[in-house]
């Protein structure tokens, strides 16, 4: 198969001063993402600045919410051979402590509540450190990101 996208010049990148998105307008991001399923993910990507891949690849044990960090150890891949799986950052740089701000913090605590109250409901019972996403697995949100 053909990466057809190997055939194209990258686009040039202007000198220029880089934005910075306007605190009103990040608002508005969550706001609207507020109460959907992705909304943890995004709260994670936008002030943790992970990847793709780490954000699916996280589990509770990685989160120390009384110091505020996220250790990233670890990310999810897709591939043809392997399917889903999880893999070892690329860089010693890769695996790295995250200092996470309070809106961060208390959407992963909102995010654990609401996911031990839906366990204990349906019978599952306690978090293990595995249990980031819900029942269907990191896989299941692949689609979202």
């Amino acid at each position: 198969m053909k990466n057809v996208a190997s055939t194209e010049n990258p686009p040039k990148v202007e000198g220029g001063e880089v934005q910075i998105v306007e605190q009103h307008r990040l608002k508005e991001l969550l706001d609207k993402l507020g109460g959907r399923p992705i909304y943890p993910q995004a709260v994670i990507s936008i002030f943790a600045g992970l990847r793709r891949g780490e954000i699916l690849s996280l589990r509770w044990r990685h989160i120390d919410f009384d110091r505020k960090i996220l250790q990233v150890r670890e990310a999810l891949e897709e591939t043809r051979g392997h399917g889903v799986r999880f893999k070892a950052p690329k860089s010693k740089a890769g695996k790295r402590d995250v200092t996470l701000p309070d809106i961060a913090v208390e959407t992963l605590r909102e995010h654990r509540h609401a996911q031990l109250e839906l366990r204990m409901r349906v019978g599952l019972g306690k978090l293990s450190g595995d249990d980031f996403f819900d029942a269907r697995g990191p896989a299941a949100h692949l689609a979202y990101l």
